[in-house]
């Protein structure tokens, strides 16, 4: 849509109505990010948790983890 010609920028406004629909998410980058860190954070927890809570039971933990 912009061009450089003897040190000025052109716009081509013929190329304005030809858009490409893109996935966008429905909440802001903020909001991603922070529902991203709290999906990798319950992972780190988690596993260890069931871990810890096994071998306070008496047991080896679950093998298949």
């Amino acid at each position: 849509l912009l061009s450089l010609e003897e040190g000025f920028y052109e716009v081509d406004y013929g190329g304005f109505h030809h858009t490409v629909p893109v996935p966008t998410p429905a909440c802001s980058a903020r909001q991603l990010a922070a529902a991203a860190a709290r999906r990798d954070a319950h992972l780190y927890w988690s596993i260890p948790s069931r871990l810890d809570e096994a071998a306070a039971a008496g047991g080896e933990g679950d093998p298949e983890i």
